[in-house]
């Protein structure tokens, strides 16, 4: 009796076993999974947060490089402003047309008692931005105002000059450039357009000094200006 008594209550075990099986079975094959929609969902969101957090990335990168070029744009007004104050005249934004110390030679002109001859080999009379900080570097005063311009604004020095007393060319011009690697515009402004250099023409007004902004070109609104 003992026996078939525990046969009996062994073989509801395994009957109470499997069914719990089969229950586990059901339980884990109804467990929720992700269907292809829902996962190019999921890539669709995380897509455009990554693009949301580029562009943020994109629009502080620029108004800093912005910033900095306030800053540079200040810091040459003030240089200008006191060039001005020292000589009674701002920095040319050319080279002059007619020459004062050579006429055989249009390379070679006497600006601020000293005498300046460019070498033409290296690409002939020097642009308004580094004619603006060769100027610029002839006095102590200002030197020390454009020392302050951080380097990544100053490109490399390309063209040559040759000052009084050097017996060789130096490569001592350097482009005043933007954050985003264009030169800096610096232009006199005249009442009038008659050319005449603004040692001898009383009216000429604060020089223009700008960038072409994020977008290099000029006249668009991403310009920015001294005047702003």
């Amino acid at each position: 009796m003992c026996q078939r008594a525990d046969k009996k209550e062994l073989e509801a075990q395994n009957m109470r076993n499997s069914k719990l099986k089969i229950r586990n079975s059901k339980s884990t094959s109804l467990q929720p999974a992700f269907t292809l929609v829902e996962v190019l969902i999921v890539v669709a969101i995380l897509t455009l947060v990554a693009a949301g957090l580029l562009g943020v990335s994109n629009y502080i990168h620029t108004q800093s490089n912005v910033t900095l070029t306030k800053h540079c744009l200040e810091l040459l007004s003030k240089a200008v402003a006191d060039f001005h104050d020292i000589t009674g005249h701002y920095p040319i934004d050319a080279w002059p047309a007619t020459d004062d110390w050579d006429a055989q030679d249009s390379g070679k002109y006497i600006y601020l008692g000293c005498r300046i001859r460019y070498a033409t080999e290296n690409g002939g009379p020097p642009n308004s931005d580094e004619l603006l900080y060769l100027q610029l570097s002839l006095l102590p005063q200002t030197r020390q105002i454009i020392a302050k311009l951080p380097e990544k604004l100053l490109a490399a020095p390309g063209s040559a000059v040759q000052l009084a007393g050097q017996s060789s060319n130096t490569r001592y011009l350097r482009s005043i450039v933007d954050p985003w690697g264009n030169a800096l515009n610096y232009a006199l402004v005249y009442y009038d357009s008659d050319g005449i250099p603004p040692a001898e023409d009383p009216d000429v007004t604060f020089p223009d000094l700008s960038s072409n902004g994020p977008d290099g070109d000029p006249g668009t609104e991403d310009d920015i200006s001294n005047k702003d």
